[in-house]
């Protein structure tokens, strides 16, 4: 498992290599917070699978790993935004400890 660094030092990507290949990848940020005794939380999106090689846990590795990024930067939570509506998707989130009651997401696109 690979980070890279994007930008400042808090964007990080995760990403799962065969064979010099990419085939999993997720792109998780610790964002500074001034709330929560000043702990930062983790944000997770675009998890990505090569189709050839779904259903081989890769994601859940990817997803791990973001995990274990936001543990040692003390994060007090992970946020995980999908735009998939597919059942498969969501049990997949659901399974890895993510649950979709607890917040709304409101996104507003610019520039397009």
């Amino acid at each position: 498992m690979g980070v890279r660094k994007q930008g400042q030092a808090w964007d990080k990507e995760t990403e799962k290599i065969i064979y010099g290949k990419i085939v999993s990848s997720c792109v998780c940020v610790i964002i500074p917070n001034l709330t929560r005794n000043v702990r930062p939380y983790a944000f997770v999106e675009n998890v990505v699978t090569h189709a050839d090689y779904r259903g081989h846990g890769y994601a859940t590795e990817c997803l791990e790993f973001a995990k274990s990024l936001a543990e040692k930067s003390n994060c007090y939570k992970i946020m995980l935004l999908t735009g998939s509506k597919k059942t498969k998707a969501l049990d997949f989130y659901k399974n890895a400890g993510y649950n979709c009651t607890d917040k709304t997401a409101f996104i507003q696109w610019l520039n397009m």
